[in-house]
């Protein structure tokens, strides 16, 4: 008996969660539709900032050095321009940052970037 209830509770946090603000945009914003997805994203934004996962691009036969390098010299430029955080995962076309509104419009201009993924907490259990 005690399945159905689990089944019942998580369905229910599910459901919550699809009704938050954003979140039908949970899903990965890439390349055509980067510029009017990120505006889009932006203009619901209900906090000052929003943490995001940004996956960069890769050329044929990068190595693991060369993808770190970009991620870097990507983190480094969003600190720059005021992202509050911006952590390059080690090894991985991939960095976590925490961006204000105007930071993350600009990522649209950025020829590194591939993919913007908000980064949504997951419902509670």
């Amino acid at each position: 008996m005690i399945r159905p209830i689990l089944t019942a509770t998580f369905l229910t946090a599910a459901l919550g969660m699809a009704s938050m603000p954003g979140a039908s945009a949970a899903g990965p914003v890439c390349d055509a539709g980067l510029e009017s997805s990120l505006a889009a994203l932006a203009r619901g934004m209900g906090a000052p900032l929003i943490r995001v996962q940004i996956k960069t691009k890769v050329g044929e036969g990068q190595d693991r050095a060369a993808i770190d390098r970009t991620t870097q010299s990507l983190a480094a430029a969003l600190k720059q321009a005021g992202a509050h955080t911006a952590d390059p995962i080690d090894g991985q076309p991939l960095l976590v940052a925490e961006l204000g509104k105007q930071q993350l419009l600009r990522l649209a201009q950025d020829p590194r970037i591939a993919c913007v993924t908000p980064d949504l907490p997951d419902a509670p259990n």
